[in-house]
């Protein structure tokens, strides 16, 4: 019997192929949770990170939540934000480097949220 798993471009491998959905913002925690209940074959991952911590803070924060997206668990991730934080959904995806995963972003407010 060969292994099951999932190789990712990275090298690093994988026993499950999961699609994340995750807030780079307390604020958006509501919609991440909204798309949850609407589609409960994703994981969602939100945290109490809200944008009244400063700029000082956002390097723990951007290097816990690129380490989940680039988890080899993995296999795509929808990160959402307000739209005014520190920590946009663009920091965490920077953060999680080219391995191949399906990676994309929303902006609650820039989509008229």
């Amino acid at each position: 019997m060969g292994f099951l798993g999932y190789r990712r471009a990275d090298g690093a491998v994988g026993v499950r192929n999961h699609v994340l959905v995750m807030s780079s913002v307390s604020c958006a925690n509501g919609v991440v949770e909204a798309i949850g209940r609407e589609l409960p074959a994703v994981r969602t991952v939100t945290h109490t990170e809200g944008c009244g911590r400063g700029p000082a803070d956002v390097p723990v924060a951007m290097r816990t939540l690129s380490g989940i997206a680039g988890h080899p668990n993995v296999a795509a991730v929808l990160v959402v934000g307000l739209g005014c934080e520190f920590l946009t959904p663009e920091l965490v995806v920077g953060g999680v480097g080219d391995e191949g995963r399906r990676i994309e972003t929303l902006g609650i407010q820039e989509i008229g949220g």
